[in-house]
């Protein structure tokens, strides 16, 4: 009997373990899904650049996430994984694994996830469409994601997409327009301050100018580049670069071949430095063609040792041009070495590999070679044949051309007329809805206006109450996101609502003046003042709900710097003399928010002065152990303390709005900018004795520097 129960407590205790460790791993995956999107977030310029650097660490962390069947997961994280996912399979070519993670953008909630999520996706499945040469389609497919970016002002994918929709067409054969595509994208990418990615998408322009035998421009395009890569070129374009000029000058035929080989040398250090394979490989199968242009065929034998390496047969099936070029090569230096079963092998794999626009070299070449091998074993036949296969492509490659020219104008068409429909749509729309404006816009104005004002202040109780269990903190996040996105929504329509109330108003009573009774005039004085002031409200609501929005990661500022900004503007210019500041320390934030900030708070000293005394402001820090303290300190007229949480509060006033102007959102301004660091402000006073709001800021917060 004991030892029943020995075995029986045994196994409970087991039970509780295994129970403990899988809550335990459910929520670091869940945390890991959080941290991988913070840390290659999908709407960030530098994203190539991170997928092609950590790939493998991108799609272990995703895969592990995706297997995690788990409420813990919100569905936005865990279609941005998968986007993210997708995005890094098509970079590095797994076409089958990134279409896995592309379904999601099939199902009917897709559409709510459009930025950056399907924005992302988009671009991933025109990646995919190019390396499989479906060109025309992912031409579409990348219309679509411009769209989507342009509709969110995300101005880099905007000109970025423009390049790759050049590329598309250029591996299509429109190259005048694609040229032209890709330079557009590359000078708005520049007038936009986006110097690195414009610097990489003219390395990409260089290889395709010198696929297209424009090697002087070539040559151009890469010397401005290397003039102006201060900046910083990812690993892969700054090898590219340095390999590209020197494929351009040996191409050109007026360059020392010395200094080509200098330059190849020197773009296969910087692979190997960086451990780039890829450009390795496409350094030394250059190496080796430069070598057996000279004749040195057992030098270029030598160079060319990596074709025959098991090792790189990986990297090679999933780069299947830069393993056409290999062949082309390895066929020719074999060809001469007389080695004619190796030369056939390789010459016959790029034929049935290389596609007419890939990044290297010709096509030509491996049925040029195939005749070359036939005529010197005497097979004659055989010759006449592969010289018969190569007028035959030549013949369906300029069919292609015009077929792409046409399907490139019916693309276009179908692309205007839908824009045109939804023009229309939205014509007609807005024309029906102003007829009602005037009719119903006062009563649905303050109905939703009380409606975001209830769900704002229902939001900050339920925010006190964090200390709740785990579920209910995941409920309030995902609530708090949606309300976010409704008031910021809500309030940017109203404010239309509430400048076509005015327009109208003034334009009825200046129509109907004559008609009108003193009695009517005011009300529509009032009617007009309201909405004026109803769109300030709005405004102010739209600044409250977009703060901490699209900020990038803090950098160290000084505060006295900041304040000193602020109060070089109007109004405070004229009160230099009554404000003293610091000196303060230096900060981890953001210049705008630490302006929006300071300036809600002199704002607030500013209205509420005494008028028949100076008013007098200091602004100083306390540093303790665990926390910063900034004090904000005026000799102003105060308020009671019984509203010291009152008006941190959105809209809550003391005054009338005859007494003191405002909208009664500023502090509340104040009071969030604050929380998004980590921080909680507070406010002291005494009627009559002047105002005192400290700002309790995280001690993580300091810089090191001064």
């Amino acid at each position: 009997m004991y030892a029943f129960y020995r075995d029986s407590a045994a196994m409970f205790l087991r039970q509780i373990c295994l129970l403990v460790f899988s809550f335990l791993w459910v929520n670091s995956l869940t945390g890991q899904a959080r941290q991988i999107l913070q840390q290659y977030p999908l709407e960030s310029p530098q994203l190539r650049n991170e997928v092609l650097s950590h790939s493998q660490e991108i799609l272990n962390a995703c895969r592990e996430i995706l297997e995690l069947d788990t409420e813990e997961l919100s569905p936005r994280e865990r279609v941005g994984v998968m986007s993210l996912a997708a995005y890094t399979y098509s970079q590095i070519g797994l076409a089958d694994s990134a279409r896995k993670m592309l379904k999601w953008t099939e199902r009917q909630d897709a559409d709510q996830y459009a930025y950056p999520e399907k924005m992302i996706s988009c671009i991933a499945k025109g990646n995919l469409l190019i390396r499989s040469y479906q060109c025309i389609e992912a031409y579409k497919t990348l219309h679509k994601a411009q769209e989507i970016a342009m509709a969110n002002l995300d101005l880099y994918q905007v000109h970025n997409i423009n390049t790759r929709k050049g590329l598309s067409l250029y591996l299509r054969g429109v190259e005048e327009e694609a040229f032209t595509l890709i330079n557009d994208g590359i000078r708005e990418m520049k007038k936009e301050g986006f110097n690195r990615e414009a610097l990489e998408a003219e390395n990409n322009l260089a290889a395709l100018l010198i696929r297209s035998g424009y090697y002087d421009e070539a040559i151009d395009v890469l010397d401005r580049a290397s003039h102006s890569s201060g900046s910083g070129l990812s690993p892969d374009f700054a090898t590219y670069l340095w390999l590209n000029k020197a494929m351009a000058k040996f191409k050109n035929k007026s360059h020392d071949i010395d200094l080509v080989l200098q330059e190849i040398y020197i773009g296969i250090s910087l692979a190997k430095e960086r451990d780039f394979t890829i450009g390795i490989l496409f350094g030394c199968t250059l190496k080796g063609e430069v070598l057996a242009s000279q004749g040195r065929w057992l030098e270029a034998e030598k160079a060319m040792a990596h074709y025959s390496d098991p090792s790189y047969q990986e990297i090679f099936n999933s780069q299947s041009d830069l393993y056409s070029y290999s062949s082309l090569i390895f066929g020719a230096v074999q060809e001469h070495l007389q080695n004619w079963e190796e030369a056939k092998a390789a010459y016959n794999w790029a034929i049935g590999h290389t596609v007419p626009g890939s990044r290297f070299p010709d096509y030509e070449m491996g049925f040029q070679g195939l005749h070359r091998i036939a005529l010197a074993t005497g097979d004659r036949e055989n010759a006449a044949q592969v010289f018969d296969q190569l007028s035959h492509l030549k013949d369906s490659l300029f069919q292609e051309k015009n077929k792409a020219n046409y399907e490139l104008i019916e693309a276009r068409r179908e692309i205007t007329q839908k824009d045109q429909r939804i023009i229309e749509a939205e014509q007609k729309l807005e024309i029906q809805a102003l007829s009602r404006r005037l009719l119903i816009g006062g009563m649905v104005l303050i109905v939703l206006i009380s409606l975001i004002l209830s769900l704002i202040y229902r939001n900050r109780t339920i925010q006190q109450d964090k200390e709740k269990t785990d579920t209910v903190n995941r409920q309030l996040e995902s609530y708090t996101n949606e309300l976010e996105e409704l008031a910021f929504v809500v309030s940017h329509n109203l404010r239309e609502s509430a400048r076509n109330i005015s327009t109208f108003t003034g334009l009825f009573s200046r129509n109907n003046e004559a008609q009108l009774t003193g009695k009517g005039k005011q009300y529509l004085q009032h009617m007009q003042s309201a909405s004026l002031r109803t769109s300030d409200m709005l405004s102010d609501l739209e600044t409250y709900v977009g703060i901490g929005k699209n900020l990038f990661d803090p950098s160290p500022i000084s505060l006295d710097q900041v304040i000193e900004g602020v109060v070089s503007q109007a109004p405070f210019n004229s009160l230099d003399e009554q404000i003293h500041i610091g000196p303060l320390p230096v900060v981890l934030a953001h210049v705008s928010m630490m302006k929006l900030l300071f300036h809600q708070l002199l704002d607030n000293s500013f209205k509420f002065r005494k008028a028949e005394e100076a008013l007098s402001i200091r602004i100083h820090h306390e540093q303790r152990p665990d926390s910063l303290l900034i004090h904000v300190e005026d000799n102003g007229i105060g308020f009671a303390p019984e509203y010291s949480d009152k008006i941190f509060r959105v809209f809550q006033r003391l005054h009338a709005t005859e007494e003191v102007s405002g909208t009664g959102i500023g502090l509340a301004i104040a009071d969030k900018i604050v929380r998004y660091y980590g921080g909680e402000i507070s406010a002291d006073s005494v009627p009559g004795n002047g105002s005192r709001f400290t700002i309790h800021f995280p001690s993580g917060m300091l810089s090191s520097e001064r």
